[in-house]
């Protein structure tokens, strides 16, 4: 007998008979199914077990492809904390190189980063920032960024 999808299944008569997809089988003494039948049986839930480790390593890979997002945003956020806070120092630069680097940090610290270096050539100002991320089952990963200002040369 066929479920409409061509999938043979088992129907055990109340008889001493067996039938398999059109075949009738004899049954063993005692009514027991043949080995071939018993077989079909222990099979059932197999696609169960299967879809729920599919779905499991679907989360999985749902979960790594996240932590990957996360870093990527946490890097593009450093750096335009640093961009910033090299902008700012190079805008105080003026009032000394000092300032310059209050600034930055006053800036990267608005931004949730904190400034690791800051650097003053002539009037360029060179900002390293850095900042923690948590990874999850990772632990924490720092991301960092440099970042360079000052004033624009007129080769005209």
């Amino acid at each position: 007998m066929t479920d409409g999808r061509g999938q043979g299944r088992v129907r055990i008569a109340p008889v001493g008979t067996a039938e398999l997809t059109g075949i009738e089988v004899p049954l063993r003494q005692g009514g027991a199914a043949p080995k071939a039948i018993r077989r079909i049986r222990a099979d059932q839930g197999v696609a169960t077990v299967f879809a729920c480790m599919a779905l499991a390593a679907l989360i999985g890979v749902t979960l790594l492809i996240a932590q990957v997002g996360v870093a990527v945003v946490a890097r593009h956020r450093v750096q335009a904390a640093a961009d910033l806070a090299a902008l700012a120092a190079a805008g105080e630069l003026e009032r000394g190189a000092d300032v310059g680097c209050v600034a930055a940090e006053e800036i990267a610290q608005r931004m949730g980063a904190r400034v690791q270096e800051c650097a003053v050539v002539q009037w360029d100002a060179t900002v390293t920032v850095e900042r923690n991320v948590p990874m999850g089952l990772f632990g924490k990963r720092t991301v960092r960024a440099v970042a360079r200002a000052g004033p624009v040369e007129d080769g005209m």
